[in-house]
């Protein structure tokens, strides 16, 4: 993304070269995915009960989405006479 904020300045003439040609980007890691193994569920969600968080953890272990897409919902977005 900087690439291209500096390449767009370069097009409208703000700086005379991209600075960031050239540059390599680190390999990215690949994380093994975490499990949580089934007998320490219940214990996961006595924690997330006790932090206060249990509905988003529940829906989080029911459905598979993702943290990022779980921390984004709103009440609004869930409806309950169509269960979705």
């Amino acid at each position: 993304m900087l690439w291209q904020c500096l390449e767009q300045a370069v097009t409208e003439r703000l700086i005379p070269y991209n600075p960031a040609n050239g540059c390599r980007l680190p390999k990215k890691e690949k994380k093994k995915m975490q499990i949580i193994p089934p007998e320490k569920i219940q214990d996961y969600l006595k924690a997330a009960e006790e932090w206060g968080v249990l509905p988003m953890f529940y829906l989080e272990l029911s459905t598979g989405l993702r943290r990022g897409e779980l921390v984004a919902l709103l009440w609004s977005d869930l409806n309950f006479r169509r269960k979705r």
